[in-house]
C-alpha cells in the first residue's frame, strides 16, 4: 500500500524552521517536512526570478536551502518539495512558494493601528460611492458597478466586479454602514437597492440550462460571460450573492430579493451532481461543465443558502443539504484539498499537476462547522484542523518578513497559491474566522489574533486616503492607489464595522 501523509498535516503544509534567532539576518533556512510514514528522503525544486532551476535534497526530515539562498533572496521564487517513499513512490507536498514564510515563528507582536477603524470605513464608503473617483457614469448603475464596466472597456483587466461574489460584500457593507451612520442611511440603502435592480437586469436568458442566473463577471464591457469565450458561469459564486440577498430581505422590505435567492437555491439543487458536489465552471447555455472532474470546494456557500431557505420554511432542500454535507466531510474537510475556486491552474512553474489551493472556502467551511457543533461535536475539531491548515499555508505573523524584499505590515494573509500576495479581503476574512472561534471557544488567543488582523487592516490606506487591495509596500509596488478591488474594500469595511468593533468591545470588558 502506498504511504500517505498524516491527515492533520495535509499535502500542502510546509512549515519553515528558522536556522537562527535573528530572522532578519538569516543566511539559510530549512523546510521541515511533516512527519510522513515510510519517507526516506526529500527533494526541493525551486525556480528563481531569473527562471533558473535549483534542486536540493535532504534526509531526516529537512531540506537545507543554504546552497540556493542567494537566488532565493533576489526575487520572487516558486517551488515545491517532494517526499520519496521506501517503495519508490513520491508525493508532492508543496505548492507555489513565491515568498519565504514560517508558521513556527512565535515572536510576533501585534502591529499598532495606523489610524482608526472609522477612517478606513468611511474611506471605503466614499470610494464606492464617489462620482469624482468613478467619473461620469450611467445613472442606472451604482458608481462602483460602473467602475467595473469602465475597467472592462479599457481592457486593463477583464473585470473589477464579480456580480455573484463581490456584490454580496457590497450589500452587507452598505446595510451595516446605514446602521452605523444614520445620517447617510437613506443614501446607503438606496445604493443597495440599485445594486439589486442592476444585478437582476443582467442574468442569463430564460431558455438557458441555468435560466435567469447571475453572471459571474462583468466581461468585455458588459455584464455576462466569463474569462473564457461563451457563457461560462461559476454557479457557486451566485450562492454568496443569494445569501447576501436573504440578509438584506430580512431587514428591508424587498420581497423580490428573497425570491431571487430562492430561485438561485433551487437552480443549485437542480444541478447538484450525484456525488453531492457542484461544478466549478459550467456553460450556462448547455449546463455542461468546463471540466468533467471540476467540483468546487465553494460548495459550503450553497449549503449555507439551502439551510437558510429551509429555515425560512421552503421545502425541497433536505436531500441537497445531506448530500453536500457528505461531500464536504468526506472531501476537503478530511484532506484539505481546497481547490477550484479561483483559477483552476497549476500553482508551480515546474509541476503542471500542482493545485491552486485557496483559503476562502476553507475558512467559510470552518465557520459553518462551528455553527453546527450541536449536530456533531466532532465539527469543532474539524474546524480547528482547517484553521491550522489556513494559518500554516497563507498567514504571516512576523511584523516583518525574514527576507528584505518583503516588508508589508503583518499579520498578512495571502489570497491563493497561484496569486500568492497579501490582500485586504483575506486578512479581513481571517479576522472574521478568528473572532468566530473566540466566540465559540472563549480562547483568548483567537481574540488576540482577530484584533491584530483588524489593526493591520488600518494600514491598507494610500497617502491620499484611498483603500488599498494589496498590503502597502512601496519597495515592491503593493498598495498602488490605482489598483483597488472595490468588493474586497467593501468586505474590509464590513468586517471592521461589525466584528472589528465587537472584538474591541469584548477586549475592553
Amino acid at each position: 500500500m502506498p504511504a500517505t501523509l498524516a491527515p492533520d498535516t495535509g499535502p500542502s503544509v510546509i512549515p519553515l524552521r528558522w536556522s537562527t534567532d535573528a530572522p532578519r539576518h538569516i543566511a539559510s533556512f530549512t523546510i521541515r517536512v511533516p512527519d510522513v510514514e515510510g519517507a526516506r528522503s526529500h527533494r526541493g525544486v525551486f525556480v528563481d526570478s531569473a527562471g533558473v532551476k535549483h534542486e536540493v535534497t535532504g534526509s531526516g526530515g529537512d531540506i537545507d536551502l543554504a546552497p540556493v539562498w542567494d537566488a532565493l533572496a533576489t526575487g520572487h521564487v516558486r517551488g515545491n518539495a517532494t517526499v520519496e517513499f521506501e517503495d519508490g513512490s513520491s508525493r508532492n507536498i508543496g505548492y507555489g512558494l513565491r515568498f519565504v514564510k514560517g508558521t513556527d515563528f512565535a515572536g510576533w507582536q501585534p502591529i499598532d493601528p495606523a489610524t482608526s477603524y472609522d477612517e478606513v470605513i468611511d474611506a471605503v464608503y466614499d470610494v464606492l460611492t464617489s462620482h469624482e473617483h468613478h467619473g461620469e457614469h450611467d445613472p442606472s448603475l451604482p458608481p462602483f458597478v460602473w467602475h467595473g464596466v469602465l475597467e472592462a472597456e479599457r481592457r486593463e483587466l477583464d473585470s473589477h466586479a464579480y456580480p455573484g461574489l463581490h456584490y454580496s460584500f457590497y450589500l452587507d457593507f452598505l446595510r451595516a454602514y446605514a446602521r452605523a451612520r444614520p445620517e447617510r442611511a437613506e443614501e446607503a440603502i438606496g445604493y443597495a437597492r440599485l445594486l439589486i435592480d442592476t444585478t437582476n437586469r443582467f442574468v442569463t436568458p430564460d431558455d438557458y440550462a441555468w435560466p435567469r442566473y447571475p453572471y459571474s463577471t462583468i466581461s468585455r464591457g458588459h455584464m455576462g460571460g466569463e474569462f473564457a469565450e461563451g457563457d461560462t458561469i461559476q454557479p457557486l459564486k451566485a450562492a454568496m450573492w443569494a445569501t447576501g440577498l436573504l440578509r438584506f430581505a430580512e431587514h428591508e422590505e424587498r420581497p423580490d430579493a428573497f425570491e431571487t435567492a430562492l430561485h438561485i437555491g433551487r437552480e443549485l439543487a437542480r444541478h447538484q451532481l450525484p456525488s453531492g458536489g457542484i461544478g466549478f465552471r459550467v456553460d450556462a447555455r448547455t449546463g455542461e461543465p468546463q471540466k468533467e472532474s471540476d467540483e468546487s470546494t465553494s460548495l459550503v456557500f450553497a449549503l449555507e443558502l439551502w439551510r437558510q431557505l429551509r429555515d425560512a420554511g421552503e421545502a425541497g432542500f433536505d436531500e441537497p443539504i445531506a448530500a453536500a454535507t457528505r461531500w464536504l466531510l468526506e472531501g476537503p474537510v478530511a484532506d484539505n484539498q481546497w481547490i477550484s475556486d479561483y483559477d483552476d491552474v497549476p500553482s508551480s512553474l515546474n509541476d503542471s499537476t500542482s493545485k491552486n489551493y485557496n483559503n476562502l472556502d476553507a475558512l467559510a467551511t470552518a465557520q459553518y462547522l462551528l455553527s453546527h457543533t450541536d449536530e456533531d461535536p466532532e465539527h469543532l475539531e474539524r474546524a480547528r484542523r482547517i484553521l491550522r491548515w489556513v494559518e500554516d499555508g497563507f498567514v504571516f505573523w512576523a511584523v516583518e518578513s525574514p527576507v528584505d524584499f518583503l516588508s508589508y505590515p503583518c499579520p498578512a494573509v495571502m489570497e491563493q497559491c497561484s496569486h500568492y500576495y497579501p490582500i485586504d479581503f483575506h486578512l479581513a476574512n481571517f479576522a472574521l474566522a478568528q473572532f468566530a472561534f473566540y466566540e465559540h471557544t472563549g480562547e483568548e488567543e483567537h481574540l488576540a489574533k482577530a484584533r491584530a488582523c483588524c489593526a493591520a487592516l488600518t494600514h491598507y490606506l494610500s497617502p491620499e486616503g484611498l483603500p488599498l487591495t494589496y498590503a502597502p509596500d512601496p519597495d515592491v509596488g503593493y498598495g498602488l492607489k490605482d489598483h483597488i478591488w472595490l468588493g474586497c474594500a467593501a468586505w474590509t469595511g464590513h468586517v471592521l464595522l461589525t466584528e472589528g468593533a465587537r472584538s474591541e468591545e469584548v477586549a475592553a470588558r
